[in-house]
């Protein structure tokens, strides 16, 4: 019985080293000037490698461990600089690939894969703007360089530095320069009153007039040979409705033309474009206004305020006789005041007279 089983036991041995032999057939290992060759044909390890590992049909596996973090070494205990693992959990900011670790930053650092974040020299395509960005996802800034010297900034709070490493806070955009200036976009008159919907404080360089302009949210204005706003506006400020008036003002150096305005429901019936117009008022109170104008700018606006009496409501019944004898005493009629109204106008029939009262209800 002893021997039945030792016989066995050696069968197995003999089975277990053929099995191996057979292995090693398939796979070599070669050790030949400190290099460790792995193959299967046998070639010695390049003289370069420390580990050459060559094969036709089969690639190398790198061990597989669950990073949590790029600044986390967990699961692994004070690793290695440049140790390389392959992540096989989604995680904190860590996706599966190949990882190694930077000693010195103390992070690991992630391979670029060819293709999703990567940015090409020479274009891209694709791209969805609520994903894809340049820029930085922590509260750092971003710096953009040419000839390694840096050119512009764009700081973690947003704002930008051209010519300088430290943008004003307070400065959205911050130009500095000791050799250059700032080049507004340049344009004719014409070019610029085409734009469409300008915004207020839109600001261009006329090259018909040589000068900066900006828009006010209603006209343009010089910010160097500046049109002088129109003295101050003469004429009546206090009318009744329908009434009419006129306005004036001094002539502008430089003006060649003038931009009046004038309360709701009324009317300029002559003068617009001189110093002076004639208007009929409408029902409402409002304001006079002008502007000096040439081809190069509009100047600000001189108004005056005016206020128009609105027409008092008709009067109501009459009280009195309706039926009077020829030669008769004297009669009286009356009516309610009227709100608004300062005088009232009468009128009675041929032959008859006002003795007392006119003017009053």
């Amino acid at each position: 019985m002893t021997k039945k089983i030792n016989f066995q036991i050696f069968k197995n041995y003999i089975c277990t080293l053929l099995i191996f032999g057979i292995q090693l057939s398939f796979v070599n290992c070669y050790a030949q000037g400190g290099g460790v060759g792995i193959n299967s044909n046998g070639n010695a390890a390049d003289n370069s490698a420390m580990l050459d590992v060559s094969a036709t049909n089969q690639g190398m596996r790198i061990p597989r461990v669950a990073l949590t973090s790029t600044t986390s070494s967990a699961p692994i205990t004070n690793p290695a600089n440049s140790l390389l693992v392959y992540d096989s959990a989604t995680a904190g900011d860590v996706t599966p690939g190949f990882y190694y670790w930077d000693g010195t930053a103390s992070k690991w650092i992630r391979f670029s894969t060819g293709s999703g974040s990567g940015w090409s020299t020479s274009g891209n395509a694709g791209t969805d703007t609520s994903i894809n960005f340049i820029g930085t996802t922590d509260a750092q800034s971003w710096v953009m360089k040419t000839d390694n010297t840096e050119r512009m900034k764009i700081s973690k709070n947003g704002n930008i530095g051209i010519g300088t490493a430290n943008p004003a806070s307070s400065a959205i955009l911050d130009v500095s320069s000791t050799t250059k200036g700032q080049l507004l976009p340049r344009m004719t008159t014409s070019e610029r009153s085409a734009i469409a919907s300008p915004v207020q404080g839109l600001h261009i360089f006329n090259i018909d007039c040589n000068v900066d302009e900006y828009y006010t949210g209603s006209c343009w204005v010089s910010m160097g040979k500046s049109l002088r706003a129109p003295g101050p506006i003469t004429g009546t400020t206090v009318f009744c409705a329908g009434a009419s008036g006129s306005y004036s003002v001094p002539a502008v150096t430089g003006a060649d033309s003038y931009i009046w305005s004038v309360p709701s429901g009324a009317n300029i019936t002559s003068g617009q474009g001189g110093t002076s117009i004639n208007v009929t008022m409408g029902d409402y109170s409002g304001s006079v206004c002008v502007n000096a104008n040439n081809s190069c700018e509009t100047s600000l606006t001189t108004c005056i305020a005016v206020t128009v009496n609105p027409a008092p409501a008709t009067p109501g019944n009459i009280t009195g006789p309706t039926t009077v004898a020829r030669s008769s005493p004297p009669v009286s009629y009356s009516v309610g005041a009227v709100s608004g109204a300062s005088t009232y106008n009468w009128v009675v029939p041929n032959g008859a007279s006002i003795t007392s009262g006119a003017g009053t209800t």
